[in-house]
């Protein structure tokens, strides 16, 4: 039985069909959106990683104890093919030396060293860019629209709360729900051609959750 997107069709245009969507990453956060962009009613979507799933994944992940041990990819691709009937591409590699253009291009990898790499090497290869980054108490989306300018976004690189690392900081209300949902946001504005936010910034712990939406890119 095919996915029944219905209810969703005054907000996600059926353009979503037809878009090409690449995730670097298959891990807390990586997984998790891929979800959401399948659940959004996605079609093509590419997913590389050359990890395997261990305990310590399993609490922030879209994943299951059966999948333990598994490729990331492979277990990510299994599930959502269980559970939705969408089968994706998933690649169990590293993601480096690869070309090929997709209209979204999702960045949830563990390092900043690694997003430079991808940044510098395929930046014309998408027609927009969505960073996925979270740490401690805090959570963040960068974005890059083909054609903008673009050192709003290389700036985020350098910032103190830009150090996100992998290990210690997977919690599930940021893998499983607040980051996702901004990717999902900032999707949804790209398939509506609205405008899109260059950042989407959440510290948690603060007496009052804040958000920081500034200078969105033009209409794409």
């Amino acid at each position: 039985m095919e996915l029944d997107i219905s209810r969703q069709e005054l907000i996600i245009p059926n353009s979503v069909l037809t878009t090409s969507f690449m995730v670097i990453g298959a891990g807390s956060l990586g997984s998790n959106i891929t979800n959401i962009i399948a659940r959004m009613g996605a079609r093509n979507i590419t997913v590389y990683d050359n990890d395997i799933l261990t305990p310590e994944n399993l609490a922030p992940s879209f994943a299951s104890r059966q999948d333990l041990s598994m490729p990331k990819v492979d277990a990510l691709k299994a599930k959502l093919y269980a559970e939705l009937g969408i089968e994706i591409n998933a690649v169990n590699d590293a993601f480096g030396k690869q070309r090929g253009f997709s209209n979204v291009m999702v960045i949830a990898v563990d390092s900043l060293n690694m997003r430079r790499y991808i940044w510098n090497n395929h930046r014309y290869e998408y027609d927009i860019w969505i960073d996925a980054r979270m740490g401690d108490d805090q959570a963040g989306v960068y974005t890059h629209v083909r054609g903008c300018p673009t050192e709003f976004y290389e700036s985020t690189m350098e910032r103190e709360e830009a150090q996100m690392l992998c290990g210690q900081k997977a919690t599930a209300p940021l893998c499983v729900g607040l980051v996702p949902g901004m990717v999902g946001v900032v999707i949804m504005r790209y398939l509506n051609q609205l405008s899109i936010p260059k950042e989407m910034f959440a510290k948690v712990l603060m007496p009052i959750m804040f958000y920081s939406i500034s200078n969105p890119h033009q209409p794409v």
